[in-house]
């Protein structure tokens, strides 16, 4: 059941959709189980862990904006708040990354998000900016991420970062042969000859053969 909520709050979430639309999933998953939708609502949240704040954002609810939300905060309630996590160990700004919404990212940041913070994925801990370059190829959903993998960068994350498997956010550009992360590839800092844990280098991973080659001088020719 669980799971068919996930989809069901994901899909509603990417999609743009209302709480009443997430309410309505819950509804006849609810069917499905004998359960009320204010059963199945309630133990969902109380599952998942979300604060106020997560709700705000995922648009379980809908009485105000992300914006309105974190401007009427208190301080101290702002500071508990912003970097709280669910119960599997994802903050908003986790959330707002991963699903490629550069406002929410911004307004989160603005607020006191922090954006060091690493990321709890099925996989294992990433960084945000892992996650950002994993987001979706499909091109009417890329602009967001692209919005957002800037918007990490200009809060000078780590751009060699390494996950549970020694991959950085450059192995995953490589592995997909995404070459529109023209910010990303020109980062001084960023090391080109970095191996993952099993020995795999950025060319070795991608599917373009010399992708550094490639990748590079379309950044020199543009």
């Amino acid at each position: 059941m669980e799971s068919m909520l996930d989809s069901a709050l994901v899909h509603t979430a990417m999609s743009g959709g209302s709480a009443l639309e997430f309410g309505k999933f819950c509804e006849d998953i609810g069917v499905l189980f004998n359960m009320t939708l204010s059963e199945i609502g309630m133990q969902y949240l109380n599952t998942r862990g979300f604060s106020e704040l997560h709700q705000v954002l995922l648009r379980i609810t809908h009485k105000v904006s992300l914006s309105d939300y974190l401007r009427s905060l208190e301080r101290d309630t702002l500071d508990n708040f912003i970097n709280r996590t669910d119960s599997r160990g994802r903050t908003p700004l986790t959330w707002a990354v991963e699903f490629g919404w550069s406002d929410g990212t911004q307004i989160l940041l603005d607020y006191g998000a922090d954006p060091h913070r690493a990321a709890t994925t099925n996989r294992g801990s990433v960084t945000l900016l892992h996650l950002a370059v994993a987001g979706p190829r499909s091109q009417f959903l890329r602009a967001g991420f692209l919005e957002v993998i800037d918007i990490l960068l200009q809060m000078e994350v780590d751009v060699n970062a390494r996950d549970h498997e020694g991959w950085t956010p450059l192995h995953i550009a490589a592995s997909w042969g995404i070459f529109d992360l023209r910010n990303l590839f020109s980062q001084p800092a960023l090391d080109w000859s970095v191996l993952t844990n099993d020995n795999m280098s950025v060319d070795a991973l991608s599917p373009i053969e010399q992708f550094s080659n490639v990748a590079l001088a379309r950044i020199y020719q543009s």
